[in-house]
């Protein structure tokens, strides 16, 4: 039985303003559950509690215990500051070594992602866990592209490694960032490009190897943390040597300069929920295209993606994102939703910075 980690420490900026700095990404409500509820109940039948653990940030703590009131406090780990996700799984990985054998097999998640088919997600994962439990492979899930997104990164899969009633394992052949349209197409078209889906598998051992191979910037401060666990000096040493990690992702830190990486095609019904376009692919539409949280009336109006309490009427309306929080209302054209960190980026620089 593996060991299941939910990274519930980030900050959904592309869900601005209903994403904020005190009510972050995982915490917004999607069909009855937070997101991180979401994620967390589609891993437990495989794992169970005793070997769930969540890491976050300090500030907060309290919010991921009242969400998950039947995980035991000492199962959460706490990142003194936010430094992506590269640090983040590092410095579980160090706090699984002191607990679990190098060989146990460590499953990683994003706490803010959706998946619609959790039987053929948990299929994948015990897929995953299986051709990971050698220590020899770094072990990533990879979405079968449905069209030319430009929000996504992308795998390039190489030839077939294994495979079964759960589905493909592929050779990773490298990483691409967010491509423009044109190589979107290009991927898509080629058949050999997956989605990235930051959803990860590999043995304990594995990942530290892999950290001290190739981001010795960060390896290195992990041992020091090592070190200090369950001493004095634990929380010191902690603050002290995350602060001075880089902040950077697993994919650019480790799993771009890897050479042993394998593949799960998995065709789950995935979605990063990313952005204000991606939320809207998800959810229930009108006749037009138009995604509503609230009541909606609307004449001559099409694909408006509408996260309001009070009623929207919509008149000659096309593509636009309406959000209503308390304190402020939001209003851009969809195809924007890539750009909203320009926008808070803007907030900070104006020093406006109640609305983050």
């Amino acid at each position: 039985m593996p060991v299941a980690l939910v990274m519930a420490g980030g900050k959904g900026e592309r869900l601005w303003p209903a994403s904020r700095s005190h009510r972050p990404k995982q915490f917004i409500s999607l069909f009855g559950k937070t997101l991180l509820r979401h994620t967390v109940e589609r891993i437990l039948p495989l794992v169970g509690v005793d070997r769930l653990y969540v890491v976050t940030q300090k500030e907060h703590l309290e919010a991921t215990l009242r969400e998950l009131p039947f995980l035991p406090p000492s199962h959460l780990i706490l990142e003194p500051v936010g430094k992506n996700t590269a640090p983040c799984i590092g410095l579980s990985a160090v706090h699984f070594a002191r607990i679990f054998s190098p060989d146990e097999v460590m499953v990683v998640l994003p706490a803010d992602h959706m998946v619609f088919e959790e039987e053929k997600f948990q299929e994948a994962v015990s897929l995953a866990v299986e051709v990971a439990q050698s220590g020899e492979w770094l072990v990533t899930f990879g979405i079968p592209p449905t069209y030319p997104h430009t929000g996504y990164g992308y795998i390039r899969c190489g030839e077939l490694f294994f495979r079964d009633s759960r589905g493909c394992v592929y050779r990773g052949e490298g990483f691409t960032e967010k491509p423009d349209l044109s190589k979107a197409e290009e991927y898509l078209r080629s058949g050999k490009y997956l989605w990235n889906s930051g959803m990860f598998v590999w043995t304990i051992g594995a990942i530290l190897s892999a950290f001290k191979t190739w981001a010795p910037e960060i390896s290195w401060g992990l041992e020091r943390i090592a070190e200090s666990l369950g001493t004095p000096e634990e929380e010191e040493v902690l603050v002290e040597v995350f602060s001075a990690f880089p902040s950077i992702s697993i994919d650019y830190a480790v799993m771009e300069r890897a050479s042993r990486i394998l593949v799960v095609s998995a065709s789950f019904g995935w979605s990063d929920v990313g952005s204000w376009k991606s939320l809207g692919e998800i959810l229930p539409k009108d006749a037009g295209g138009n995604v509503a949280l609230g009541e909606h009336i609307a004449l001559e109006s099409r694909g408006c993606i509408l996260w309001t309490r009070k009623p929207v009427v919509t008149f000659g309306m096309e593509d636009v994102v309406l959000v209503e929080e308390e304190d402020l209302l939001f209003l851009a054209p969809k195809n924007r939703d890539q750009d909203i960190r320009r926008l808070l980026a803007y907030l900070r620089e104006t020093g406006r910075t109640e609305y983050l």
